[in-house]
């Protein structure tokens, strides 16, 4: 599988991981204020249930907010905790 050079391999990691233990996975951005006092918003959640598509959403979430950051959250439905939280863009980078 191709992997585009945008998502580290970090990120591509978390995704499989994800996908693989059915965790639901949302993408979040905020800009270089809210990012400083840790006020994020919710871009979309990733609707795949395999990790080509779920890595290809997560990269045209990151295109829509290019000048944000953007960060990958995994959440365990059945705890109700956030298992993963990962900035995967920062802008101007």
């Amino acid at each position: 599988m191709a992997i585009d050079a945008k998502l580290s391999n970090q990120t591509v990691d978390a995704v499989r991981q994800l996908v693989r233990g059915g965790h639901k996975i949302t993408v979040e951005y905020a800009d270089v204020r809210r990012y400083r006092i840790n006020s994020w918003q919710t871009a979309g959640v990733v609707q795949s249930g395999s990790e080509g598509g779920a890595l290809a959403n997560i990269e045209g979430l990151m295109a829509s907010y290019a000048d944000s950051y953007v960060r990958l959250v995994g959440t365990d439905q059945k705890a109700k905790s956030r298992v993963v939280e990962l900035v995967i863009h920062k802008p101007g980078k």
